[in-house]
């Protein structure tokens, strides 16, 4: 759902707050005394040496090294809850349980029905989540989670994020969700908190160079080559581990970069990039940029093309159009009066 004008909503959190609704996200719970151990074996991340309470980003991949999907991790006193993107919910969903099945100690419950995501994102979102929870606003640091209680609702918050800024995901039954909605925008908007929708994430997304499923993440796609190494535990197994190790190795690798547009051409995913007259890569995700008023995205592209200051040349509708390779993330304070991007998710 988007609130009429994106690129209003879009700035709105880079330079106050804007609280997105995120339920169509997958989530569920894994619950058991083996549920570290049985998670430990799928996860790029190391569940198991997670205090109580931390927020871990990481992957799942298939035995070739290929992400089947990216998730976040919030490790609570009784159970391990799973957020993972819509596109994909389903299947990974299936995946786990198959395997769940097989392991002693260990069940799912899907909570994607009966609980609400909400984020509440931007460099005003402490001030906000404040205002309703001082308390859970103040212990949180980034990559913590903790359950609390508001106005009566049982509401669990992690400070994460999607938008390369500061911000808290909240989920609660899904009974309670258009309380809290209306609490927090109540709270909020003397802080300059609005709604903000998808199209907004979107571009908030790719300005802070954060990859999504379906667009730089793929069953096709490592984790080394979408730049998520940091996530990645090479000391622990888990599956696709060995791909992954030989990727990490490989000169021959594509690359993820961020490109920005010389012209006002706005390419699409797909769009083929090419340097020295020959293809080289393909644009996964671009998009106008209401921080730096110019058309930008992300794209795979050999490791040799990959060096910031690059020419290259997207090919959109049989034209080519220059653009350049940039540094990620795109959008950085110096470019805007608006707060800083950050490139971790897990905020």
């Amino acid at each position: 759902r988007d609130y009429g004008d994106p690129h209003a909503e879009h700035l709105r959190v880079r330079r106050a707050a804007g609280l997105f609704d995120l339920t169509h996200l997958g989530r569920f719970d894994i619950l058991g005394k083996n549920r570290a151990a049985f998670l430990q074996s799928l996860f790029t991340n190391n569940i198991e040496d997670a205090p109580p309470g931390a927020v871990l980003y990481g992957l799942f991949c298939n035995p070739d090294g290929g992400v089947i999907d990216d998730a976040l991790v919030l490790n609570l006193p009784d159970r391990l809850c799973v957020s993972v993107s819509a596109e994909n919910a389903a299947a990974l969903e299936a995946w786990l349980h198959s395997r769940a099945l097989e392991a002693d100690g260990v069940n799912m419950r899907d909570e994607t029905s009966r609980t609400v995501a909400l984020s509440l994102q931007g460099p005003a979102s402490r001030a906000v989540l404040g205002a309703i929870a001082p308390g859970a606003a103040g212990q949180l640091q980034r990559g913590q989670c903790l359950q609390t209680t508001l106005d009566g609702t049982d509401v669990v918050i992690a400070r994460a994020g999607y938008t390369g800024e500061r911000g808290y995901d909240l989920f609660c039954p899904e009974k309670n969700a258009a309380a809290l909605w209306g609490r927090l925008l109540e709270a909020g908007r003397p802080l300059g908190l609005g709604p903000a929708g998808m199209a907004a994430r979107e571009s908030l997304r790719i300005e802070a160079c954060l990859p999504a499923y379906g667009h730089e993440l793929a069953e096709d796609r490592s984790p080394i080559e979408a730049g998520l190494k940091v996530f990645v535990d090479f000391a622990k197994r888990f599956i696709g581990r060995g791909a992954v190790i030989a990727q990490s190795n490989s000169e021959h690798s594509p690359w993820l970069v961020a490109f920005e547009m010389a012209g006002d051409c706005l390419p699409r995913p797909g769009n083929e990039v090419e340097a020295d007259d020959q293809p080289t890569g393909v644009v996964t995700s671009a998009t106008w940029s209401p921080c730096l008023k110019k058309n930008v995205g992300m794209a795979y592209i050999a490791q040799y093309y990959s060096l910031s200051g690059r020419m290259v040349n997207i090919r959109v509708e049989r034209r080519r159009h220059p653009a350049f390779i940039v540094d990620k993330p795109l959008f950085r304070r110096n470019q805007t009066s608006a707060a800083p991007a950050r490139r971790l998710t897990v905020q």
